[in-house]
């Protein structure tokens, strides 16, 4: 069980194909890609962004992956943001 699941988090998951996917907080845009990949999922509540801790922009993993839309481009994209390389 993940607390937050944003698109970044979603994206992910449909790239490991879990049986089902429980969390606490599930935006818009992750529910778009759980659907799309045929991901079970069961959350407590959904919100339309996943926002900073300062609640005043994106989460920074959102930002990265808003115009990816696969589970491989949002892995390479993470990979090169969390090795510097990216956005």
């Amino acid at each position: 069980m993940d607390k937050i699941v944003g698109k970044a988090a979603a994206l992910l998951m449909a790239y490991f194909q879990p049986k089902e996917v429980y969390c606490g907080t599930l935006s818009q845009r992750a529910e778009v890609i759980f659907k799309r990949y045929g991901l079970a999922y069961k959350a407590t509540r959904v919100v339309p962004e996943i926002l900073c801790r300062t609640e005043d922009d994106l989460c920074p993993f959102e930002k990265a992956v808003l115009d990816v839309e696969t589970p491989v481009d949002c892995y390479n994209t993470l990979m090169l943001m969390v090795l510097g390389f990216g956005s």
